[in-house]
């Protein structure tokens, strides 16, 4: 049985100073200052690449890269305090100790590859400290850390992260040991199955995490061993009745492909019905700590994330409109009520500080519902994911019509450049403010109304800022052409921590 991996090419030199010391490696990784992430980092990583370069037999080799994956496990830890919680960008502190950490992972991941390279994959292995199950077991749980610390800091995944995670898992599927447990080298109390790696691997990337809202994959995480078990793997025979499924292809570089064809192929498929039938019921998996008792985060999950989640598995992308590149730049502002105040200002209204706080982005491509937008430079200091946004071309021939929209994606694919995908929002918007209906002027909340779209198939709906809509209740509504109306809120469109959205019924009598 042969397997499809690179790994860097040894040295034909003897390679220096290179420890093959296994007590000697561990106290030397012990002496290395805990309060200097970089030099750690550096140091380590200079030494597992030069260890990597060298003629090392199998034995010897797991053991001293279990020896650097301890320390480097560490610095990841370590790393994951800071990163992905709410800032977006991220900055170029944690941006350099991200990438540090995933050379490592990478380091560490071409070292165990070398020892499944060298082994007899033919025979039958079955146990636990079997060197084959375990170097499988560690080159995908390093390709999972990549994975996920590439997603917590919104930056593109290494490329063929997904395809080295595909081939072992699928190697090791066929030889019947991604059940087995094994014990971590950091915890002998500790062990975990590759099944389990991988299905963690597989809901990171069907969750689109690149379009979750600034920290909430940092959220997430803490639920998704909870989840992988409403997961399951299936070959291509056992589709039937499945209602949410996707294809494995190890020869792709990404997570799953979200969409049955008619000439099926791959060998293994993976369905998200049971997961999205318990997220949709009445007690979701979520196992509340004692620091979240008090329902935050609960409710924070159900209002905020479990729609976006369930969309993100339940999809069965038929592209309606092709996506084509496209060139130009657009002047862009973000958040509902700087959307509102510019919505309500004439052009010749605005002053220079108004149009100061306007971003000049490049336009990358374009489709009928929606664009792809980059930045180059290190003025844009804040991005929020699933933030409402006003934009128009910039054309020095003609006024351009002002376009509201949401932020679907964000990607931080260097220092100074970022990549956001925008959905645009209904054409016909109109700024004004809502109030309870006492109408008092001090509760009133800036709001961005979308009139009913016939052609566009959409509701009449309300766009307000967070903490508004609640089902039911009555609202009294003015917009800034001078209508004024009472309302009664019927059903969420959208519900994150910037805006809310959601359809209404009038109350007032029609003419």
């Amino acid at each position: 049985m042969k397997i499809n991996l690179s790994v860097p090419a040894l040295s034909t030199d003897p390679v220096e100073f290179v420890q093959i010391n296994p007590g000697t490696l561990a106290s030397d990784l012990a002496a290395l200052p805990h309060d200097d992430f970089l030099y750690s980092g550096h140091h380590i990583l200079n030494d597992l690449e030069q260890f990597n370069r060298a003629s090392v037999n199998d034995e010897l080799r797991l053991k001293l890269l279990d020896l650097y994956r301890i320390s480097i496990l560490n610095l990841a830890k370590r790393l994951r305090k800071s990163i992905g919680k709410d800032d977006l960008p991220i900055s170029k502190k944690l941006l350099t100790r991200q990438k540090i950490t995933l050379d490592l992972h990478r380091q560490l991941t071409d070292g165990y590859k070398r020892i499944l390279l060298n082994q007899d994959l033919a025979e039958n292995v079955d146990n636990s400290e079997n060197i084959v199950i375990v170097s499988c077991e560690r080159a995908v749980f390093s390709l999972l850390e990549i994975l996920t610390l590439s997603s917590l800091s919104y930056t593109p995944v290494p490329e063929n992260t997904w395809k080295e995670m595909h081939t072992i898992f699928q190697m090791a599927h066929q030889k019947g040991f991604t059940g087995i447990r094994i014990p971590d080298v950091a915890d002998s109390n500790k062990s975990i199955k590759i099944l389990d790696i991988y299905l963690f691997a597989l809901l990171l990337g069907l969750s689109e995490p690149y379009g979750l809202p600034n920290g909430g994959l940092h959220t997430l995480l803490r639920y998704f061993h909870l989840w992988i078990g409403y997961l399951s793997l299936f070959d291509k025979n056992n589709l039937d009745g499945l209602r949410y499924f996707y294809r494995i292809d190890p020869d792709i570089d990404k997570p799953a492909l979200p969409f049955p064809e008619a000439h099926l192929k791959g060998l293994l498929y993976v369905t998200t019905d049971s997961l999205v039938h318990q997220i949709r019921g009445p007690n979701p998996p979520i196992d509340i700590t004692e620091d979240y008792k008090n329902g935050r985060i609960s409710s924070l999950s159900i209002r905020s994330f479990f729609p976006k989640l369930i969309s993100s598995w339940t999809k069965y992308p038929i592209r309606r409109y092709q996506r084509s590149n496209a060139s130009g730049e657009i002047e862009l502002i973000t958040g509902l009520s700087k959307i509102n105040y510019f919505l309500q200002q004439s052009n010749s209204s605005l002053t220079k500080k108004d149009k100061n706080k306007f971003q000049i982005w490049q336009i990358k491509n374009d489709s009928a519902t929606g664009l792809g937008i980059e930045y180059h430079g290190h003025e844009v200091k804040s991005v929020n994911v699933g933030d409402m946004v006003l934009y128009r071309t910039i054309d020095l021939e003609i006024e351009s019509r002002w376009v509201t929209g949401i932020i679907c994606r964000f990607n931080q694919p260097g220092r100074s450049h970022l990549s956001i995908g925008i959905q645009r929002m209904p054409p016909d918007v109109h700024p004004g403010k809502i109030f309870k209906l006492s109408k008092n002027e001090k509760d009133s909340r800036p709001i961005l109304m979308y009139p009913e779209n016939r052609l566009l198939n959409s509701e009449a709906t309300l766009a307000t800022l967070p903490g508004i809509y609640h089902a039911g209740m009555k609202f009294h509504v003015s917009l800034d052409n001078g209508r004024e109306f009472r309302i009664r809120a019927i059903k969420a469109v959208q519900l994150n921590p910037l805006f809310e959205q959601f359809t209404f019924e009038s109350l007032d009598q029609e003419d």
